[in-house]
């Protein structure tokens, strides 16, 4: 069982079908799936699968976009209000938006891939961007033998200072050329502004590069101002009032 599970007193084995589903032979990959996310899996694959969902089994990466944006808005509005039910139902769409892409990606034919390749990529993510958390453990060892290893430890204590090391690792991993660099183009303004001011501030060079922006400095004040005020809401309130 896992640490998870004891916490919130949710057991994988307390799952049962839908009452009226028990005997449908599609749903035997459900039934016999091992975990939760098995089986969502599986009742993904037989809705996209020949035989299942006529609307499923048209969906493309493409058309299911607006359904992701959809429903990460829907979470985002669950989170924000303290909905805490409603929280477990749309945290629950947006796995399924991303489980639902994989299952597409699969079967793409020049370059499939599916969502276990996904998960196994996020773990090597989160473990070499992690090195102060996930180091060998004879180095840790030596260096709390010699009393180099609580020195060490220490510089990443704050969550500034692991913010800056998460940077650092996906600088080298992604090899960018430019701060601005792998900013995506599919944000709205205001928070792709937001992202630029974000990458900027990150930069020893922030200064300078905030004076280039000129007559649009005002804007991008705001944006650095209304950052920090942990509201989304902050800065579209202010600018619908210039309107």
């Amino acid at each position: 069982m896992s640490k998870i599970s004891d916490e919130t007193g949710y057991h994988n084995s307390d799952y049962r079908l839908p009452a009226g589903s028990e005997h449908c032979s599609k749903l035997k990959p459900v039934v016999e799936a091992a975990t939760a996310l098995d089986r969502v899996k599986a009742v993904v694959d037989v809705l996209y699968s020949p035989g299942g969902c006529p609307w499923d089994g048209k969906q493309t990466n493409e058309s299911l976009l607006k359904n992701l944006l959809e429903e990460t808005y829907e979470y985002i509005d669950a989170v924000e209000t303290h909905d805490r039910d409603n929280m477990r139902e749309e945290l629950g769409d947006v796995l399924l938006q991303s489980v639902f892409q994989a299952r597409v990606c699969e079967s793409d034919a020049e370059d499939p891939f599916d969502i276990d390749e996904v998960a196994d990529r996020l773990v090597n993510k989160l473990i070499t961007r992690h090195p102060h958390v996930f180091a060998a453990d004879d180095v840790a060892d030596s260096s709390d033998a010699d009393g180099n290893g609580g020195e060490a430890a220490s510089q990443f204590e704050s969550p500034e200072a692991v913010l800056a090391l998460w940077e650092k690792m996906k600088q080298q991993e992604k090899h960018r050329k430019s701060v601005l660099e792998g900013i995506s183009r599919a944000q709205g303004a205001l928070p792709r502004a937001a992202k630029v001011v974000s990458r900027i501030s990150k930069s020893p060079n922030a200064d300078e590069l905030f004076a280039a922006f000129g007559p649009i400095g005002t804007f991008v004040v705001l944006i650095t101002v209304a950052r920090p005020c942990g509201s989304r809401r902050v800065g579209l309130s202010f600018l619908s009032r210039g309107k």
